[in-house]
């Protein structure tokens, strides 16, 4: 069995019945808290990935996760992860599908939510078929004594949830207290390069991502010893035209796994609108 995160349905949507909204709370499950895990996991950031039973988009589906999935990755053959869910099923998932937690939506997801049910006593809730892209709002009764502080209540919480959850333009619904029916619609503008965007990579795994810079990209890989500099850098060169032309520049560094005997910096690797530049043995 696929292992997933939980998704439950808040009371509203009972209320409710066939809804297209559903929304998240932390899940029961500690296994992706074990440090046995860490160094090994990445986890799905797109809507839905299949699992392959060998390194090959034309394999058979084994099985398939969802954004906020975890898996065990234990090798890389030629830009396909081997993997192993956290309950045991194996499989192959193309290398360019799986990241660091920080990617997936869903996880970020889990703790905004929780976090505003608490400190604002406010239910958010999402559009299954739109991904996190479209919001529903339920503002506390008080907040509706007029539009315009409604309007200045969900402007700061889109917001929050653009900085936190997901980037791009998110259209948010507000109900009426206690209903489906709808209040009022905003849209709000996101970030250009709002949706993950990672290249396939022929060995090791990615580590790290960094998008403070909304018109730069900074990536980590750990990579075996016996790669060579030459193929670090083929590597690197090949990497950088994946990304759109609106990212202005992009950062690479390739370290030793973490497994090796010696950790040293590998490849640092920038390339921008000056060329490329890189370092062999030294990073930033």
């Amino acid at each position: 069995m696929t292992f997933r995160i939980l998704l439950v349905i808040l009371s509203l949507l009972f209320l409710f019945g066939c809804s297209t909204k559903e929304s998240v709370i932390t899940p029961d499950s500690d296994l992706d808290k074990d440090d046995i895990y860490q160094d090994a996991l990445l986890w799905v950031f797109t809507p839905e990935v299949n699992i392959r039973q060998s390194a090959s988009g034309s394999s058979t589906k084994v099985s398939s996760l969802v954004d906020g999935d975890s898996v065990i990755v234990l090798n890389n053959v030629n830009g396909w992860y081997q993997i192993k869910t956290l309950d045991g099923q194996a499989g192959w998932i193309r290398s360019d599908l799986l990241g660091p937690k920080e990617l997936s939506a869903f996880s970020a997801a889990v703790s905004f939510i929780e976090n505003l049910k608490e400190d604002e006593n406010t239910e958010l809730y999402f559009d299954k078929k739109l991904y996190h892209k479209r919001i529903y709002i339920s503002f506390p009764q008080e907040y509706y004594s007029s539009r315009q502080k409604i309007e200045n209540e969900t402007r700061e919480l889109v917001i929050k949830y653009q900085q936190q959850v997901y980037r791009g333009q998110v259209t948010a619904h507000v109900l009426k207290p206690g209903t489906e029916q709808e209040y009022l619609t905003l849209e709000f503008k996101g970030a250009m390069n709002a949706d993950p965007l990672l290249p396939i990579i022929p060995f090791g795994r990615i580590e790290g991502v960094n998008r403070d810079d909304p018109s730069g990209i900074k990536l980590t890989y750990s990579v075996p010893e016996n790669i060579s500099d030459e193929q670090l850098i083929s590597t690197a060169r090949e990497i950088v035209p994946k990304f759109p032309i609106s990212y202005q520049s992009v950062e690479l560094t390739f370290k030793n796994s973490p497994y090796a005997v010696q950790n040293p910096c590998r490849l640092w690797y920038m390339e921008d609108k000056n060329g490329e530049d890189y370092r062999l043995g030294k990073c930033n």
